[in-house]
């Protein structure tokens, strides 16, 4: 490993933690560009999941949590030569050092083609990796607290979720209430393409949440919270944006009763997030980044 790093023009860390290593790459390589990636602001998520806590135990264990990202950060900020980062947003909420932090937009439109025109039904989807816990903890909230409101309204409304990481709880949860659980879904084009809306009832997490980007570059109207569509797009791009139960509910009744306007603003947002997340912009960042 020490003559790989002693061989590198750039050496790419992926986690802010791991600007540790680099006294010790500049030990072996004193010449190499070296480049954090950073997926997720951890102190941000640290922060939320502390203040999510329910008891003193978890407040105090996401708060040492996030005092240890906010010094990783600073750490990183002062030591390495680049900071990739996924959104302005992220690249906001670091501290200023003598990296030079540089936002790589993921190429995320890249062979997404608008959904096929037909009709729908009172279909809702979710696409989400469900072991990681604040996905699961949205979808119980929505579970919980939004999907009763909606079947009042509309009650033969089907919501389907795909993804890996669904834990025992979970699925008694979803077969209370009527929902189906998926799995791994080979082809999600079909999904995306009979779903009157995508639904992302996301409160906790940091980063860019690619599932929301999915959605919107194929052309389907997305309802979810401030922190599902943070770092993404204006709030027009989507059907509706909120964390209240009540408002989440009311913007998916819409698409559903009413989804002239929801389609005209997805096909509208589809647009500029194809221009937003394209190749080009990405590899204008990675020419940035590694010449």
């Amino acid at each position: 490993m020490q003559a790989l790093v002693a061989r590198a023009e750039v050496v790419d860390l992926q986690w802010s933690a791991q600007a540790n290593l680099v006294p010790a790459i500049r030990r072996i390589n004193p010449h190499a560009r070296i480049v954090c990636t950073v997926h997720d602001v951890m102190s941000q998520r640290f922060g939320r999941m502390r203040d999510a806590a329910k008891d003193a135990p978890r407040r105090l264990r996401w708060a040492y949590a996030r005092r240890r990202a906010l010094e990783s950060e600073r750490t990183m900020s002062n030591s390495v030569d680049v900071i990739a980062v996924l959104s302005a947003k992220d690249a906001d909420l670091l501290p200023r050092g003598r990296a030079e932090i540089v936002v790589v937009t993921p190429p995320l439109a890249r062979g997404a083609s608008p959904r096929a025109d037909r009709h729908r039904r009172a279909d809702l989807l979710l696409v989400s990796m469900l072991a990681r816990w604040e996905n699961e903890e949205g979808l119980l909230w929505f579970f919980e607290e939004v999907l009763p409101l909606i079947r009042r309204e509309v009650p033969d409304v089907r919501f389907r979720v795909a993804g890996l990481g669904i834990r025992p709880h979970v699925a008694e949860a979803a077969k209370k209430a009527r929902i189906d659980l998926l799995g791994f879904v080979d082809d999600l084009e079909p999904l995306y393409d009979e779903a009157a809306a995508v639904v992302v009832p996301l409160r906790l997490g940091a980063g860019v949440k690619f599932k929301v980007v999915d959605a919107l570059v194929r052309g389907v109207p997305v309802v979810t919270t401030p922190v599902g569509a943070e770092g993404i797009g204006t709030d027009a791009w989507f059907a509706g944006v909120h964390s209240d139960p009540a408002a989440f509910a009311a913007a998916v009744v819409e698409v559903l009763t009413d989804p002239g306007p929801a389609e005209h603003r997805a096909a509208a947002a589809r647009t500029e997030a194809l221009g937003a997340f394209g190749q080009e912009q990405f590899e204008q960042s990675m020419r940035k980044i590694y010449g």
